[in-house]
């Protein structure tokens, strides 16, 4: 029975670590479709990762923007999300 009871708490633990927002994937796609740079040409320079929140640096082929999230929809800082 406790052993069943450590698995749920952890298990619990883990998926709400995971489950934040923060997805630099997504990030990652979104900056690459918004400045027309590939994936691999963006560098994240900074960044501040909250629970529900973020802000970020990154560089998108030699420019640098800034980018937020809300949730888990990331937007450049400089528009309005949705």
């Amino acid at each position: 029975m406790r052993n069943h009871l450590f698995v749920m708490v952890a298990t619990l633990m883990l998926t709400a670590c995971a489950s934040t927002g923060a997805n630099t994937e997504t990030l990652l796609k979104t900056v690459s479709f918004d400045s027309n740079c590939a994936k691999d040409k963006i560098r994240i320079l900074s960044q501040d990762d909250r629970p529900g929140s973020g802000q970020y640096l990154v560089d998108a082929c030699g420019k640098k923007v800034k980018y937020k999230r809300t949730g888990t929809i990331y937007y450049r800082a400089d528009k309005n999300p949705i």
